[in-house]
């Protein structure tokens, strides 16, 4: 082999041995946020659960999509009958969004047959953003009887609603 051939391996082979560190690092950054996402929120009988401020935008936003429906909107909301938004929910679970914000599971009480899922990001200004909204479509009829029969005290006492 040549030195000038060395020469270009050499920096080439250092180039891929820190870009495999660097991609090694991320991987496990990744693994450790998801990790952190899936710590999750179940309904409970918390001072935090009342003050949640995701829920009580995500309230505001569907009165305000039931007053001035925007067919436009892009953020699902046209998706799902306007009676769901008509109706109180309560909030089952929250998550911490991997792209950021909070993801809140939630049921309608007048019509829990359906569960739907709904992304509220807060901005840097301090205000909040619905940036998805629709139908879980992973729990099944089942699951949902389940959760009605388990959770029961939160559809029946409105403290409990958004």
């Amino acid at each position: 082999m040549t030195k000038n051939k060395k020469i270009v391996l050499i920096p080439l082979l250092v180039v891929i041995i820190v870009s495999t560190i660097v991609m090694c690092r991320k991987v496990i950054q990744l693994k450790n946020n998801s990790a952190d996402a899936k710590d999750v929120e179940t309904t409970t009988n918390t001072l935090s659960y009342f003050n949640n401020l995701e829920a009580k935008y995500l309230r505001q936003i569907l009165n305000e999509y039931i007053q001035k429906p925007d067919r436009d909107t892009t953020n699902g909301l046209t998706d799902t009958d306007v009676s769901y938004y008509e109706s109180p929910f309560i909030v089952y679970e929250e998550n911490k969004s991997l792209a950021g914000g909070k993801q809140l599971e939630i049921i309608f009480v007048n019509k829990p047959d359906k569960m739907f899922t709904a992304w509220v990001y807060k901005l840097a200004t301090g205000e909040y953003q619905l940036k998805g909204f629709g139908q879980n479509a992973r729990v099944s009829s089942d699951i949902l009887e389940k959760i009605k029969t388990e959770y029961n005290q939160y559809f029946e006492n409105s403290k409990y609603f958004y």
